[in-house]
């Protein structure tokens, strides 16, 4: 019979066996807060997924949003919400894309390239929720 110690080793030894797959079940699992960190880049910062910034309004635009109660300091891409609403997680074999289905993404991203996708700030924010849901499992596990 085996001890605790021997199924603490186990499961370490299936994690390192597939370690693509075990952060991707964690994305899964996180799923939500990837996106919102994206969506966050967006609407409280106004950059994109390499940290460079959108741009700022034309008068227009800035006029329509003041009436509209919008912040107008830097493009969000957030008038309506929908851009952003669609995004979801693409999974592959071994990564993860987010994606946005609204009938305008392709005419946004043809002027914001890089509107999806984490920034190296993001990303450490996430492996800090990475490696807590590691522990909160291993905890659980053994």
């Amino acid at each position: 019979m085996g001890t605790p110690f021997d199924t603490r080793i186990e499961y370490i030894q299936e994690i390192q066996a597939d370690q693509e797959a075990f952060i991707l079940e964690l994305i899964r699992e996180l799923e939500e807060v990837v996106l919102q960190l994206n969506k966050n880049q967006l609407k409280e910062k106004g950059i994109d997924s390499e940290g460079e910034e959108l741009g700022e309004y034309r008068p227009l635009s800035v006029t329509i949003r003041s009436a509209y109660g919008l912040q107008t300091d830097y493009i969000d891409l957030s008038f309506e919400g929908d851009y952003q609403d669609s995004f979801s997680i693409e999974y592959g074999s071994n990564d993860f894309s987010i994606i946005a289905t609204d009938p305008k993404t392709e005419k946004i991203e043809k002027r914001f390239t890089k509107a999806r996708g984490l920034t190296e700030e993001s990303k450490a924010e996430l492996r800090v929720y990475l490696r807590d849901l590691i522990l909160e499992k291993l905890r659980n596990r053994i």
